[in-house]
């Protein structure tokens, strides 16, 4: 049965029971297994926000920190200068007062002068122990927050790795019998959205039922507008079940034209992995292959592939936290996205300055207009989208709606990434297509992909 628990208990004791009569009743509420679902899904929502606030006080923290020994060196060398001014006035002092004394012993000047040009010596020192204690201070106060920003970074690390844990928990709690309900109601959401926009659908049976993580189509296949699909090596041993050896057969039976089938897969025994368009993120229209280099995608794979399909390979670094040492993003395309007329890129998870110019100047290239999302928008899934081209009813002067016809730019994204999406970044993608946000928080939460994962492009023509 499914989860739940006892809302009622009635047992029936002593005299109150009857001859054929039921002794005890039980009503059992199925309906809170799915409030428990949706009570971790709002738990994790929770944390989610807690560790972005957390990562963005200790960024504040840290950059307030970086000020702070900037103004403390300002400081120190505005000290060293007037150390060195001061112990040029002690000089010129001393100078002064060995010549009033000289005069005062010829008399020329009176003892008394002599004496205070002696103090006027003394007077100096003191003011020059005065600013070496000044600048003693401001050297400790600077030695401090040097000492302190690796401190406030690895307070911040430890806050957000034991968050980290807790979504990892309920991540885990959620993935229980009610799981693949909810996440087949939230697939049948994404078909809906797309059929409301006019993009037509074929939806491709799991080869293996089994498999874990089949909701995510486009990691071991492609398709291509000359006739080729593509099937690819994957890294995880269990998610090579997804792939449909016969899928040029499965496409055909829907009506599309297979001219030849690139088989990847036997890449695997070499340890070379390239994981579809997760792995590749494709300027089709410049030939060009973005990739993020990870386990998942290596780059001997990558350009083996580049050069069986006559791409030109742009691959990079991109980590978790945007360090050197890092952990690498799993897929390229959670770091980016490429639209026919805009891209949508996480430069601050790629660590090299060098990946960044190259990957900024191939898009501007291309005439996109890039924007740019930060680290913590990657992690809600706001470079995990697509655009998609469909066809919407047009209105007639009368604004009646009249022919299915006028086509037009659709990007699909997850409502996580569309909420964690600032307004001018709103504003400059839609300059370019209209968002269509849809809510699939329990495949987001225990598959660990998004919107643009679950779909795969289909640029066959029809037989």
């Amino acid at each position: 049965p499914d989860p739940g628990r006892v809302s009622e208990l009635l047992i029936k004791e002593g005299d109150e029971v009857e001859a054929g009569a039921v002794m005890a009743r039980i009503t059992y509420d199925r309906s809170t297994a799915e409030t428990s679902a949706q009570e971790l899904a709002s738990r994790r929502a929770l944390l989610e926000r807690e560790q972005e606030q957390l990562r963005e006080l200790g960024e504040q923290q840290v950059a307030q920190a970086k000020r702070r020994a900037k103004d403390l060196e300002s400081e120190l060398a505005q000290a060293d200068r007037e150390l060195r001014l001061q112990e040029t006035r002690i000089r010129a002092a001393r100078e002064e007062a060995a010549r009033y004394q000289k005069l005062a012993a010829e008399k020329f000047v009176s003892e008394l002068v002599a004496k205070q040009k002696a103090n006027e010596v003394t007077d100096q020192e003191i003011k020059l122990q005065t600013l070496r204690r000044a600048r003693s201070q401001v050297d400790r106060d600077l030695a401090a927050i040097r000492m302190e920003e690796p401190s406030i970074q690895l307070r911040s690390r430890g806050q957000i790795d034991q968050l980290a844990r807790q979504l990892s928990e309920i991540q885990e709690n959620l993935a229980n019998d009610q799981v693949p309900r909810l996440a087949m109601e939230e697939f049948d959401a994404l078909l809906q959205a797309l059929r409301g926009c006019g993009i037509g659908i074929t939806v491709l049976d799991p080869f293996d039922p089994a498999a874990p993580n089949a909701v995510f189509p486009n990691n071991w296949f492609s398709t291509h507008r000359n006739g080729s699909v593509v099937l690819y090596p994957m890294c995880t041993p269990s998610r090579r079940v997804e792939r449909d050896p016969d899928l040029a057969s499965t496409l055909g039976r829907e009506g599309f034209a297979t001219k030849q089938v690139l088989d990847f897969s036997g890449w695997e025994h070499h340890g070379l992995f390239l994981e579809g368009t997760g792995s590749l993120v494709l300027d089709r229209l410049k030939k060009r292959a973005f990739a993020s280099l990870s386990p998942r995608t290596t780059e001997n794979a990558l350009n083996a592939w580049c050069e069986q399909l006559g791409y030109a390979p742009i691959a990079f670094t991109a980590t978790m936290d945007g360090r050197i040492n890092g952990h690498p993003v799993y897929h390229t395309n959670v770091v980016m996205n490429i639209g026919q007329d805009y891209a949508v890129v996480c430069f601050d998870a790629m660590p090299y300055p060098a990946d960044r110019q190259e990957v900024e100047e191939e898009l501007a290239k291309s005439g996109r207009e890039i924007i740019a999302i930060s680290i913590v928008q990657m992690y809600r899934y706001a470079g995990n989208m697509l655009e998609l081209r469909g066809t919407a009813w047009r209105p007639t002067r009368s604004g009646v709606e009249g022919a299915l016809n006028e086509e037009r730019s659709y990007t699909f994204l997850s409502e996580t990434a569309f909420h964690t999406l600032k307004p001018h970044q709103r504003v400059a993608l839609e300059r370019h297509t209209q968002l269509v946000p849809v809510a699939i928080p329990t495949i987001e939460a225990v598959g660990g992909g998004s919107v643009r994962c679950m779909l795969a492009e289909n640029f066959l023509s029809r037989a």
